[in-house]
This record gives C-alpha cells, sequence and structure tokens, in this order.
C-alpha cells in the first residue's frame, strides 16, 4: 500500500486536474495552470498528455468523476421519489399530517392541533405527472402518452385516473432502479 503522501499532488496538478474537469480539454487545462507563453502548441499538448497519464492525476480524476457521479444519481432518485409523492398527493392517495396552531383569545394558552389532510389538487398532480412523464421520455413526437395509448399497450383503453395509476407504478420503479444505480443506499429519506 502507498504512502498517504505519496498520492497528494502538488497545487499545480491540482489545478490542472480542476481546469480539465471544467474544460474538459487537457491541453487547454495546461494552458489555464502552467506559463506556456513561448511554448509551441505539439509541446503544449505533448505535456498535456503526460499529465493526463501520471498516475496520481488519473486517480484523482477518477475520484472526482465517482463523486460527481454519485452526486447526480443520488439527486435523481430523490427528485423522483418526491415528484412522485407529490403526485400521489395531490391525487388524495397519500394523508399529509399538519401541526397547526390555532390562534387562542387573548389571554389563553395556544394548543397545538395535529391534522391529516387529503386534498384533490389537479393542477398540482397534472404538474407533478408531467414532469415524471418527461423524465420517463414519454411525450415523444409519437405521442404515445395518452392513456388510449397505454391501455392498449396493456389491451384496454385507461381512464385518467388508471393512467395515473400506471405512470406512478412505471414511476416507482424508476425510482427503485435509479436508487439501485445509485449503490442501493437509501437515500430519499
Amino acid at each position: 500500500m502507498s504512502d498517504a503522501g505519496d498520492d497528494k499532488l502538488t497545487p499545480k496538478q491540482e489545478a490542472f486536474v480542476q481546469a480539465y474537469l471544467q474544460l474538459g480539454n487537457a491541453s487547454q487545462a495546461y494552458r489555464e495552470v502552467y506559463a506556456c507563453t513561448n511554448m509551441a502548441a505539439a509541446t503544449i499538448n505533448r505535456e498535456a498528455s503526460a499529465l493526463l497519464a501520471n498516475p496520481k492525476i488519473t486517480t484523482r480524476l477518477t475520484r472526482l468523476r465517482d463523486q460527481a457521479a454519485s452526486k447526480a444519481a443520488l439527486s435523481k432518485a430523490w427528485v423522483l421519489e418526491r415528484l412522485m409523492r407529490n403526485a400521489r398527493i395531490a391525487l388524495g392517495e397519500e394523508k399529509v399530517t399538519l401541526t397547526v396552531r390555532p390562534r387562542g383569545k387573548e389571554g389563553e394558552d395556544a394548543t397545538t392541533v395535529t391534522v391529516e389532510v387529503t386534498a384533490r389538487d389537479a393542477n398540482a398532480a397534472n404538474k407533478a405527472l408531467e414532469l415524471l412523464a418527461r423524465h420517463l421520455g414519454l411525450f415523444e413526437e409519437d405521442n404515445a402518452q395518452t392513456g388510449k395509448a397505454a391501455g392498449e399497450a396493456l389491451g384496454k383503453e385507461l381512464s385518467d385516473i388508471e393512467f395515473a395509476r400506471w405512470l406512478a407504478f412505471k414511476l416507482t420503479n424508476g425510482a427503485k432502479q435509479a436508487e439501485a444505480e445509485a449503490g442501493g443506499a437509501d437515500v430519499l429519506h
């Protein structure tokens, strides 16, 4: 096993890694970090290529890319789960528990009350379902996003509520898959 000091990059190497991740071009990153005003383009390309071949730099690039990919997958799964929950709440399929403090008369102590609410909000449900359907690519040019087209795939025509439930089912499976791809961590709570 290598010493922790063996893996440490110089400040210029770290700056090169950061510039390379931002710019996506090794030669441009090299120009950003190193003094190369009198260098030929071929020399810059060669030096940048040599830096990319350095195992310490390769390891650092891999770590940073893995961290970015992990964060992207986790936030994707989180957003999908929240959109699905919002759709279920707006369709009235899931209750929301609220804690409220009603105003008391002067001199009275206000008490806290917990209330379960099941409200239907068609606009919110439609927006959540629209965003989820867009994520799944259901709004393609062939207009296969209609309840009729989805029902045909299942062998029957679906009502709006059946279509919404079908879509929620599909999205739940997509969120589970995204979570599994994120390493199986429970990231949605």
